[in-house]
């Protein structure tokens, strides 16, 4: 028997009036259950499972029942077969396996903005915090790092962009009206000039 790795137990059956036992049952028979919708497992198997007498297992069947959370029927070879309720949805639509969120666009905003920081540091590291941001972060992110660069033009100073990012920093006001007018003069001898 193939067992899924998670269970769901709608709000529907968890705040029921039904023992907290026959919910946990609920569970497991949406964790059992094959593509088709249909879990033909035993109360002689839940019984061992929860180390209980299998009339106890009859009984939290017959509570999902009477609520009308599962439906069973005998199959052509005599084993019960457990079904859903048609008005929970959310077992279908929760096992369903959706596709994997397309990054392209993201990942060319992420090369913009490493581009624009010009901090070689850290790269995949700031990009799986970037890659978490939202859609409005990512267009201040954008909008700031100019900013941010033009008021640290020596790149030793800037922050890496990791602790940027982590920092919300793209949210700072930053002032970029005074360019970077210290005098420094030349060095001889060790003393500024």
């Amino acid at each position: 028997m193939k067992v899924n790795y998670f269970s769901v137990i709608p709000a529907a059956v968890r705040y029921s009036n039904i023992s907290a036992n026959a919910k946990l049952l609920y569970g497991e028979i949406t964790a059992l259950m094959n593509i088709e919708g249909e879990c033909d497992v035993t109360n002689s198997y839940f019984s061992n499972l929860y180390k209980v007498n299998p009339n106890t297992i009859t009984t939290w069947v017959k509570q999902l029942t009477s609520y009308g959370f599962i439906f069973t029927k005998q199959s052509h070879t005599g084993r019960r077969i457990i079904t859903l309720s048609e008005n929970i949805q959310i077992i279908k639509e929760a096992r369903e396996i959706k596709p994997k969120k397309d990054n392209t666009d993201r990942l060319k905003k992420f090369e913009e903005f490493w581009t624009l920081y010009n901090k070689k540091i850290g790269k995949e590291e700031s990009k799986s915090k970037f890659l978490k941001l939202t859609d409005k972060e990512v267009s201040e992110v954008i909008a700031a790092v100019p900013n941010y660069v033009k008021s640290t033009p020596d790149v030793q100073f800037r922050k890496h962009p990791k602790t940027w990012l982590n920092g919300k920093n793209w949210q700072d006001d930053i002032d970029t009206s005074k360019s970077d007018s210290r005098n420094i003069g030349s060095i001889k001898g060790g003393m500024v000039l």
